[in-house]
């Protein structure tokens, strides 16, 4: 089974690590930020209707799609697998404190 894989586990966490690194400037908003960064985003695209299918319109959008997306694979991954959820929510917890804290990598 995919959960009793460590190797399948390290490398969907590196990727999040990685799609959670390009989320920075969520984390790290400053007064002057528009209130939703990601209809700004969408707003500023020059083609709001194309820019929800597209990345390189709309990078942080289609990160925090990706972020949930691996989230998702985890809890389910540890539901099918019978590998217990707090160990997975722990990594995940510790790779968030290392992307904030600028410690990923």
């Amino acid at each position: 089974m995919l959960s009793h894989e460590a190797q399948v586990l390290k490398q969907g966490l590196t990727l999040l690590t990685d799609v959670l690194t390009s989320l920075e400037p969520l984390i790290s908003r400053s007064d002057e930020s528009p209130s939703s960064l990601l209809l700004h985003e969408v707003a500023s695209s020059g083609r709001p209707q194309q820019a929800m299918a597209s990345m390189q319109l709309t990078p942080l959008l289609h990160g925090i799609v990706a972020a949930h997306a691996y989230i998702s694979m985890f809890l389910h991954v540890c539901k099918v697998g019978q590998v217990r959820v707090w160990f997975v929510v722990a990594i995940l917890i510790s790779v968030m404190y290392k992307v904030e804290s600028g410690q990923a990598k």
